[in-house]
């Protein structure tokens, strides 16, 4: 993944959070990388917080990124559907918004249902 955001030439913005039943450590880590491979995060949280209370993950995640590197533009949306249309409504022109979604389907229809009209497709399924 990271590669790949190297080499878009436009701004970067992910849409990011951990599972809470990861190491604090392993949460900040994913902070940290966001800061290298994003230039704007937006840092939401799954609805199942697997034992973390609301909004710990991300305050772990907002204060690594703060740490390692000060300026860099991050806000906090916990609810992870409000976070990607927030993301996708603010992103500038050319612009790669990422997420790593709790539910894969509920985001990919909720995309598809913020899409202009005119760039409306059907999707298609096909069975192997």
């Amino acid at each position: 993944m990271q590669a790949f955001l190297q080499n878009w030439p436009g701004p970067k913005l992910g849409v990011i959070g951990a599972p809470g039943d990861r190491r604090d450590g392993d949460i900040e880590e994913l902070a940290e990388l966001a800061t290298e491979m994003f230039d704007w995060a937006i840092v939401k949280e799954d609805v199942d917080l697997r034992g973390r209370a609301p909004g710990e993950v991300a305050r772990l995640m907002r204060q690594r990124m703060a740490t390692v590197k000060p300026n860099f533009r991050c806000e906090e949306i916990l609810d992870e559907r409000a976070a990607l249309k927030y993301a996708l409504e603010n992103a500038p022109d050319g612009s790669l918004v990422t997420i790593f979604p709790e539910k894969v389907e509920a985001t990919i229809a909720q995309i598809e249902a913020l899409q202009p009209p005119h760039l409306k497709t059907e999707r298609v399924l096909t069975a192997n």
